[in-house]
Formats: C-alpha cells, structure tokens, sequence
C-alpha cells in the first residue's frame, strides 16, 4: 500500500492562514468595523473619564458646594453631563470615520419634529403633574414674586436649563443604542 500518491479526484490540501499584517485584529475588529462590546467600553470609558475630569475642575474652582437648587448650579451641571456624553462621541466618530450625527442627535434635525412632540409631551406632563398636586392641596403656586420682564428672563433661564437637563439623558439614551 502505497500512501504517497494522492489521488487525482482529491482536493488540494489547505494552506495554512497567514493573517495580512495590514488587516485589523479581529479581536477589535469585524466586517463592520469595531465590535460593539469595544465600542461601548470605549465610549463609557471616555465619558466616565471626562465627567471625573470635569467635576475635579470644578471641585478645585468651588471650595464650597452652591446650593443644587440654583439656576447656575442646574445648568453647570447639565452642561457637563453633556460635554461628557457628547465629547465620547466625537472620538468615536472620529474613529469610526462616520459623522457625529450616526451616535444621536445629529444636528440637521435638531428642532425637528420629534423635538417639537417631545417638548410638547413633557410640557403637558409636567403640567398634569403639577395640576393634580395642587388639585390635592400638596402644591400651592403662591404669589408672584417676580413681575414683568423679570418673569420672562427667568422663564428663558429655566427653558436653557430644561434643554440641557434633556439633551444628555436623550443623547445617551440613543448613543448607547448603536
């Protein structure tokens, strides 16, 4: 028996895989570009660093704690919720090489409709909710304080810090979905 000889019907035998040294780890990478278990890793590590980073400054500019009820202090920290949800992202994108808009939010359709039905639904959310308490006697909306121009300008402040109370809860929520 001779088992040198193979038999002409047979198939070549496999080469082995040499792995192109231009190619990327298939560890990181897929047909599609990076796994999304790196993606979301590196995304959460980029904003968990730049939110640390963020409240370290502040923590140094503040040597004591403004009251979390004022307007300033909503808004500081709304914004840098924001920065630290969308600055990931901007990275991302840049390594990706896909426009920021891909992670949500793209700006193109920033006051778009969605927006218009989603302001409109919490106005009458909160409208209901604040209705209903002071129904029950748990809420009383007092007297005026504030008259004239005094109660727009306040009414523009807390309209710029509901805005960005909203925009990193919402970019987040999408963001994370990719």
């Amino acid at each position: 028996m001779d088992f040198s000889a193979v038999p002409p019907d047979s198939e070549p035998a496999p080469q082995e895989f040499q792995p192109n040294p231009s190619s990327p780890n298939p560890v990181f990478f897929n047909e599609s570009g990076l796994r999304a278990g790196w993606r979301l890793l590196l995304y959460i590590s980029i904003g968990a660093f730049l939110y640390l980073f963020e409240i370290i400054a502040i923590s140094m500019h503040y040597r004591t704690a403004p009251s979390q009820f004022l307007v300033s202090t909503v808004i500081l920290g709304e914004l840098i919720s924001l920065i630290a949800a969308y600055s990931p992202a901007l990275v991302m994108a840049k390594i990706e090489q896909c426009p920021a808009g891909f992670y949500g939010l793209p700006v193109s359709s920033a006051f778009g409709k969605r927006f218009w039905q989603g302001a409109l639904v919490g106005i009458g959310e909160i409208s209901l909710l604040v209705g209903a308490m002071a129904l029950f006697g748990a809420y009383s909306f007092g007297n005026l304080t504030f008259h004239g121009t005094k109660i727009l300008q306040w009414g523009f402040v807390w309209l710029i810090a509901s805005i960005l109370i909203a925009l990193p809860k919402n970019f987040c929520f999408v963001a994370t979905r990719r």
